[in-house]
């Protein structure tokens, strides 16, 4: 009798670039983060080249490792 309308989000024009845009959103932030963790610099608004040198000095705290 009563036929039940079907919608999908998905079909959605635009709904594409959106998920697209939200995605790079959520995750450029982390993936900076990241990035920026393996700086040699103090400063993290400028790169200074590639180092491991933070992650020595936060793996020798003693309060960062409980």
């Amino acid at each position: 009798m009563f036929r039940r309308a079907t919608f999908s989000v998905t079909a959605l024009p635009g709904f594409a670039t959106v998920a697209i845009l939200t995605f790079i959103m959520l995750y450029l932030p982390i993936i900076t983060l990241v990035i920026f963790s393996f700086n040699a610099g103090e400063s993290v608004s400028q790169w200074q080249g590639f180092s491991l040198h933070w992650y020595g000095v936060a793996w020798e705290n003693e309060q960062v490792r409980k």
